[in-house]
């Protein structure tokens, strides 16, 4: 029997064809085209096409500049170019705008900032973020494995390997 599912790669492929149609027919729709552009975003981001991606999150900002979802992504995208600066910004303007009840988002936030931190060799920073993240959310095994991470580069063993430990 042939197998007829597209691949990831062909469905991306179809769905950024499907969505560039759409921006090109939008026009000037202040509703609807920030969100094509961010969904076209996505899939060049899952095709590993981060520079379209990139461009197409900031089109969606642009229009629509209170774009939180799009601000993370394009922060997520911006870490995968290895601008951890760029990425730090755009988290940051996430954060701005996530109600401070969504404990979970927001500790996911900080571990990002405290990774792109740690990227810029900003270990202090960077456990400071990682720390307002495991207080969000005591269960985050990334933070800690983070944190454990951070404590290792900086030759902290015995913290490192408590970390690494509750990661587990």
């Amino acid at each position: 029997q042939v197998n007829t599912t597209p691949s990831p790669a062909q469905s991306h492929t179809a769905a950024i064809d499907s969505l560039s149609a759409l921006i090109a027919n939008a026009n000037a729709d202040k509703i609807q085209l920030p969100v094509l552009y961010y969904l076209r975003a996505n899939n060049y981001r899952f095709d590993n096409h981060f520079d379209k991606a990139y461009q197409d999150y900031t089109s969606a900002i642009l229009i629509s500049p209170n774009y939180m979802s799009a601000y993370w992504d394009r922060g997520i995208t911006s870490e995968a170019l290895k601008n951890y600066t760029a990425a730090i910004a755009d988290y940051q303007k996430a954060l701005s705008m996530i109600p401070s009840d969504q404990t979970i988002n927001r500790a996911i936030l900080y571990c990002n900032l405290a990774n792109n931190n740690f990227m810029l060799q900003k270990p202090d920073s960077a456990l400071v973020l990682d720390s307002i993240a495991l207080v969000l959310n005591p269960r985050y095994a990334r933070a800690y494995h983070l944190k454990g991470s951070i404590h290792y580069f900086t030759r902290n063993y015995p913290q490192a390997i408590i970390h690494i430990t509750n990661a587990i």
